[in-house]
Order: C-alpha cells, then structure tokens, then sequence
C-alpha cells in the first residue's frame, strides 16, 4: 500500500498445497491502524481465487507478539507449533466474514 509515494504497508500469498499461504506481511509502525489493515487484508484477498482453495494458513516466529496477537484476534487458530514459531490456520470463510475484513471490503467497492 502506498500513501503519498511512502510504501507503508505490503503483504505477499500464494496458492500452497491446499490452502492460501500468508508469506508476509508489514505495516510501517506509523501506520498500524485497523484501517490500514483492513486495507492490506482486503488487497491480499482480492488477489486470490475462492475456488478450491478454502483455508488462509500463516507462520510466525514466537518472538513475534504483535504478529501473535494480530492472527488470534483476526480468528486464526495455531494448528502446529515448534521451538520457534506457531503454524496458524483460519477458514477462508471465517476470515471473510471477520468484522474488520467485512467493514473494508465493503469501502472498497
């Protein structure tokens, strides 16, 4: 996402196996706000086809409290854990139906 020529944010996923596969995803610490990750979130799921696909799955490092916290309140479910990280998984479904994605996707069309 761009805000006055300033990348503020940016989030990459790809099709993994049988799931949606979140492989990043960053909000400049000036602009984490739910409106710009609403934002973010609507982008990186308008880039992906619904059909078979219907699990969203992400990992994130341990250390990582604020990325954490962010999974769990968006939903996701830790599905595996390691000495490092979590694997967290989310129906696709449920993350489109999730407050926050419903209230910008719906300003963004």
């Amino acid at each position: 996402m761009w805000r006055q020529d300033e990348l503020i944010a940016y989030g990459y996923i790809w099709a993994k196996d049988d799931c949606w596969f979140v492989g990043g995803f960053s909000i400049l610490p000036t602009h984490r706000t739910a409106k710009t990750m609403g934002r973010l979130i609507i982008g990186l799921l308008g880039h992906i086809d619904t059909g078979n696909l219907q699990r969203v799955e992400s990992h994130v490092y341990k250390t990582n409290a604020l990325s954490v916290n962010f999974h769990q309140k968006l939903g996701f479910e830790i599905v595996q854990e390691n000495e490092k990280g979590f694997a967290f998984s989310i129906a696709l479904e449920k993350l489109l139906d999730h407050p926050v994605v419903r209230r910008f996707g719906n300003a963004a069309r």
